[in-house]
Order: structure tokens, then C-alpha cells, then sequence
């Protein structure tokens, strides 16, 4: 099913949005009264046995009043009430046509409402030129919200609209080693985890998962910590792990390598459903800090579950036998 909905071209606000204006203070009285900037002169009075100083200070206010957003004066709010609360795919085309942006979500009403509310300051640049320029809004409803990001994936390797930046090239597959340090002759550690990211498939790697994975990985390792570490305080997390990119090689200390190693296995061929549950499960850390990290990592956590089945098609190319299950709580890392 697919639905389009015209709206004017309106160059006018893009002009009055994108304008640029710089006012020499020099001429401030004079451009004030021309573009509707207020100058206001503030005085105070200091210092002690009747003596006083005046200083004048100009105050540039806004050169526009707050302005509706463009989306819903072209639009209207009707339009975005009627759109249907199902999974799909959305696209913005500009005055001539083109194809500006693909997103998806599980509820189009809700995302496509939330450009509404689009506003300088609070959104990146590039989110304020892409309202701007919308002038038809077209949407294809998905029967679940996993094929919505598969067809989102698709069509975006496909069109490769301006506004996006993720997805719109495939990189190169990911595969991920998983070895006991103890399997290393030269350092053997039993209580330590390997893990390397390889580009060519080995014996025992899991694979190929996503051009994105090396960004994904911190996540599902981070949280895999926190429940088999529930004491753990940041700093405790190994170097490199607390990283936006994970390194090409970690070790990590654990309480039981084979149960850590057997819940990523999962994790990455899966999807991190069952760990999102176990994070989210845990009491909240003491600090304030500690509680807004994980909160944002728990969401993290969902997200990536969410979409994980119409994101990754991972397939094990082949795994090492796994402990049959996790160790004794009381061994500690």
C-alpha cells in the first residue's frame, strides 16, 4: 500500500529559515529600525559617596518571530492524525521531485508527527534543511516492523537519497573470533576472553555479520558485563571497551569465559533480546551518571533487538563447542 500526499513549494520560508544576517554595530540604531531588531540601553548606577557610572549595551533580539513548522503549515494537522500507527516506510520528495530521505519505523504517525516538532537549536542542521525542503510526504505500510527495516535497507542501497547517511552503502562483512586466552600459547589465561574482528572468515568465527557490527559489538559487550558484573564501576570496564568502535583486538577478564562467550555467541546470531531483559532486570547503579549511561545503553539494547531479525541475516559459519552453562556466580573477575 502506498500513499502520497502534494504540498506547495514554499521558497519563501526556506529563504526566511536559511537567512543569515550581520549587523554592524555601528549602524545598529539605523538597522533596527528596518529589520525589527530592539536595542535596549540598560544603566547602572556603582560605587560609593554619590558617584556613578552609565554603560549603554546593545542587545541584538530575534530578526524573526517564532515561526510554525513547515511540515505543518503545508501540510496540516489532519493529515498527520490520519496516518496510519503501522510499521513502514516513508519517503520526502522536494518542490521538484526528488527524492530527499527514506526512514522506517514500527509507527509511521508517530515518527513522521515528530518531524512536526523540528525545531533550530534542539535538531542538527541538516535535519532543518530536510523539513524545509519537503514538499511531498509518501509512506508504504510494512506487515511487521522487521520488514519495514528490511525494505528501508533495500531501498536506500538502491536510491541513495542526499539526506541520508547511514545505510546508503554496503560496506565490507565482519567476522568475530571468540578464543580463551588460555588457547594462546604464549600467554595463557583462563579467566580471560579474546575476541578479534576479522575481515576473511576462520575456523570457529561467527559470520558475516554487518558493515556496522565493530559499533554494535561495544554494546552487547558492555552490557554482558554489567549482568555477569553488577558491582563493576566504569572504570573497571577493560580499556577500549567504553569506545563508540571496538578495537580490532580486546581481552576480556571474565567470571566465566565460556558462559560470556556463549551469551555473545548468542547475542550476535540472535539478537540481544534475551540480554536486554537480563540488563534491564538489575537494580540502577548509586551515581547519577552511572544511571543515565545504562539507561541509554538498556535503550540501546532494545532498539538493536527490535530491528536485529531484518538487520543482520547472520548466519554461524562455524562455532567451537560452548560450555553447557554458565559458572558459579562466585568466582569472581
Amino acid at each position: 500500500m502506498s500513499a502520497t500526499v502534494p504540498a506547495p513549494a514554499d521558497t519563501a520560508l526556506e529563504s526566511v529559515l536559511g537567512a543569515r544576517l550581520e549587523i554592524d554595530l555601528d549602524i545598529q540604531t539605523e538597522a533596527a529600525t528596518e529589520a525589527g531588531v530592539k536595542t535596549t540601553a540598560e544603566t547602572t548606577a556603582a560605587g560609593s559617596g554619590g558617584s556613578s557610572s552609565r554603560g549603554l549595551r546593545l542587545r541584538q533580539m530575534r530578526l524573526f518571530p517564532p515561526l510554525e513548522n513547515p511540515l505543518t503549515q503545508r501540510f496540516g494537522n489532519a493529515f498527520f492524525r490520519a496516518l496510519p500507527r503501522l510499521p513502514g516506510v516513508y519517503f520526502f520528495h522536494d518542490s521538484q521531485d526528488r527524492l530527499l530521505y527514506i526512514g522506517q519505523s514500527c509507527d509511521l504517525r508517530a515518527r513522521l508527527g515528530s518531524y512536526r516538532h523540528v525545531t533550530e537549536g534542539r535538531h542538527a542542521r541538516r535535519t532543518l534543511r530536510l523539513v524545509v525542503r519537503v514538499a511531498r510526504i509518501e509512506w508504504r505500510v510494512c506487515p511487521t516492523a522487521a520488514e519495514a527495516v528490511a525494505e528501508e535497507g533495500r531501498l536506500l542501497l538502491e536510491h541513495r537519497p542526499p539526506f541520508n547517511r547511514a545505510g546508503v552503502w554496503k560496506g565490507e562483512p565482519w567476522w568475530l573470533l571468540l578464543l580463551h586466552e588460555e588457547e594462546k600459547a604464549e600467554a595463557p589465561h583462563a579467566d580471560r576472553l579474546l575476541l578479534r574482528l576479522l575481515r576473511e572468515p576462520v575456523a570457529g568465527s561467527l559470520g558475516p555479520l554487518p558493515a556496522g557490527f565493530r559499533r554494535t559489538l561495544p554494546v552487547f559487550l558492555r552490557g554482558l558485563l554489567r549482568v555477569e558484573h553488577p558491582e563493576w564501576r566504569l572504570a573497571d570496564f577493560p580499556c577500549g571497551l567504553m569506545h563508540a568502535m571496538l578495537p580490532l583486538e580486546l581481552c576480556v577478564r571474565s567470571a566465566c569465559v565460556a558462559h560470556l562467550r556463549q551469551e555473545l555467541s548468542h547475542a550476535c546470531t540472535q539478537g540481544p533480546a534475551r540480554l536486554h531483559a537480563a540488563l534491564a532486570a538489575l537494580p540502577p547503579p548509586a551515581s547519577a551518571a552511572e544511571q543515565e549511561l545504562w539507561q541509554e545503553e538498556t535503550e540501546r539494547l532494545e532498539t538493536l533487538a527490535a530491528r536485529w531479525p531484518g538487520v543482520t541475516g547472520v548466519s554461524v559459519q562455524k562455532c567451537d563447542a560452548l560450555a553447557a552453562g554458565p559458572c558459579s556466580p562466585d568466582v569472581t573477575g
